[in-house]
């Protein structure tokens, strides 16, 4: 299997996309086009060479799930992910993202998070405590946590 090493720019004439995965993709950057799909309901990044998510991902005020699975190579979550407002559902599995930001605790609407096999999270930020409407919190396989 040969790994996405460009985004399809045919992508923009989806106006009305509100499900997106997008696996083994060879960039280290997402590019622009992704983030004009205002209307996404549902984002999925998995076995990518993704070093950086940027920062306007927070402009996603429709995003209800966010799943990041296995990108080995990012360096943390930007500061505006605490922007979005109708999140519902943030799993993050096997990505080194070093703590959780202190902007995590303004994603009100969350109601579901998985935490898996985070080797680089040592602590989780104090901000957690005002996620008052977290339904499920799974915490595995977080070895440094202290």
């Amino acid at each position: 299997m040969k790994d996405l090493e460009e985004f399809p720019l045919q992508v923009e004439a989806l106006p009305s996309m509100r499900s997106l995965s997008v696996s083994y993709y060879a960039s280290h950057a997402l590019p622009d086009p992704l983030l004009m799909f205002l209307g996404l309901k549902k984002l999925f990044l998995g076995k990518s060479e993704i070093t950086m998510l940027p920062d306007s991902l927070g402009q996603l005020s429709s995003l209800h799930e966010l799943i990041l699975h296995r990108l080995l190579d990012l360096s943390g979550l930007p500061p505006s992910i605490g922007q979005l407002c109708d999140l519902t559902s943030m799993e993050i599995f096997q990505c080194p993202i070093g703590d959780l930001l202190n902007t995590v605790g303004d994603l009100t609407s969350l109601r579901y998070s998985e935490l898996h096999e985070l080797d680089t999270i040592c602590e989780l930020s104090s901000s957690i405590g005002r996620l008052l409407g977290l339904k499920t919190l799974v915490l595995w396989c977080l070895p440094n946590l202290g």
